[in-house]
């Protein structure tokens, strides 16, 4: 008897390393993958297996399937809105990205504040452009470079700026979420950072000026006169302290230029070659007085705990005076047919070239350049100072006697 082998059924091929199947819960859909490293790993849920096939190409290296990517809003939106943003009833229902990992992402990573601005570039600037119905995938650097200009057109370099980091912000989470492989919005162009002029002011500004503050802020007021005056830096100011005053001749008061504050509110020691001496004027040195109190010791500007004061406290409270000085106007301007005059843009780097103004005007360039620390005479006079309505009609003026006057259009003769 012949003994034959028993057939066996052929063993079943056992999956390679990396591979992947697609699992159905509900009506749902989802790409799992199987790695010896990692273990499982599943995809968002899909609402069909074609775009779970999808997903699973993603997830294995494959190329990245455009068409199965989301439309840009959806994915923003997802991003940027939390689990309690359900449409109303009768409204049409969310797009699947909004039920998977992805919603909500941004909104829980960053504060109120900066949640606003995404939502300010998603409501008003990526729904009315074309990016908007255009997938994740398909994303092109030209049609964000369109939206970028349009925004430029509109809105300064600093906030053009800060809405395409948002829109970049949202495709480095598109990347994570394998749906591109390469940010379109890495390297756009936002043009030349233009900085407006600072504003000079006049020589009856320069006097109303801390007398309106004074009744706002009295300390603001101060520290105000010390820049006009002094013509220090808004860092400077706030770093002075009551060590540094005093008194190289009879009868006059200077102080020394030591340390500045940073941003951050960290003293930071001034170079040698910028240290100076600065001497104040009698309404300088007034406001000084009123603010050292009799301490010998300390910041002369500082907070109730003798902590310096920060260099944005000194911004963020001028913007809020001329916020309230503009709402003034207006409630004196009830009722009367008179335009509103508006608050002129007076700024801390207006009051320093307003003294650089007022320096080079008086005929001193280097004291003038001595106070404010300025390394060359040609920052001073290039650079700093502006010239005023006043000179330049004593020009044209002057021009117009050397020359004489023609008359020959005058109808009137």
């Amino acid at each position: 008897m012949i003994k034959t082998k028993k057939k066996t059924a052929p063993k079943p091929q056992r999956r390679q390393k990396g591979g992947g199947s697609i699992v159905t819960r509900g009506n749902r859909f989802y790409a799992r993958l199987r790695t010896k490293d990692l273990g499982e790993k599943y995809s968002g849920p899909c609402a069909s297996r074609t775009e779970a096939e999808a997903a699973l190409r993603r997830m294995l290296g494959g190329e990245v399937d455009p068409d199965k990517t989301p439309l840009f809003k959806d994915y923003f939106g997802a991003l940027i809105r939390g689990p309690e943003d359900e449409p109303e009833a009768g409204d049409p229902p969310l797009p699947d990205v909004y039920y998977t990992d992805v919603r909500g992402r941004l909104a829980g990573r960053h504060k109120t504040t900066t949640w606003t601005i995404y939502e300010t570039v998603l409501r008003l600037w990526v729904m009315d452009s074309r990016i908007a119905t255009t997938r994740v995938g398909e994303l092109k650097k030209k049609a964000i470079q369109a939206l970028i200009d349009k925004i430029r057109q509109e809105k300064t370099w600093g906030t053009t700026r800060r809405y395409g980091s948002c829109i970049h912000t949202v495709l480095d989470e598109a990347i994570a979420d394998e749906l591109v492989k390469e940010n379109p919005a890495a390297e756009l162009n936002y043009g030349k950072r233009g900085r407006k002029k600072a504003y000079v002011l006049s020589k009856k500004q320069s006097l109303d000026l801390p007398e309106e503050l004074y009744s706002y802020s009295q300390r603001l007021s101060a520290m105000i006169v010390v820049e006009l005056d002094g013509g220090l830096r808004p860092g400077e100011v706030c770093a002075l302290s009551a060590e540094d005053l005093d008194m190289p001749e009879e009868g006059s008061w200077a102080i020394w230029i030591r340390r500045a504050i940073n941003r951050k509110g960290e003293v930071i020691g001034v170079k040698d070659d910028e240290q100076r001496l600065v001497y104040l004027t009698d309404d300088a040195l007034e406001a000084i007085a009123q603010n050292v109190k009799g301490r010998r010791k300390g910041f002369i500007f500082q907070t109730d705990t003798g902590k310096p004061l920060r260099p944005d406290y000194l911004g963020t409270q001028l913007r809020r005076f001329r916020k309230h000085l503009q709402r003034k106007l207006e409630k004196a301007a009830e009722g009367s047919d008179q335009p509103i005059p508006a608050v002129p843009p007076f700024t801390h780097r207006g009051f320093r070239r307003t003294f650089a103004t007022r320096g080079v005007r008086s005929g001193d360039v280097k004291g003038t350049q001595h106070l404010l620390g300025h390394a060359t005479a040609e920052m001073t006079t290039g650079i700093y100072a502006e010239p005023e309505d006043e000179s330049m009609r004593k020009t044209v003026e002057a021009i117009q006697a050397s020359v004489g006057y023609r008359g020959i259009f005058n109808t009137k003769q």
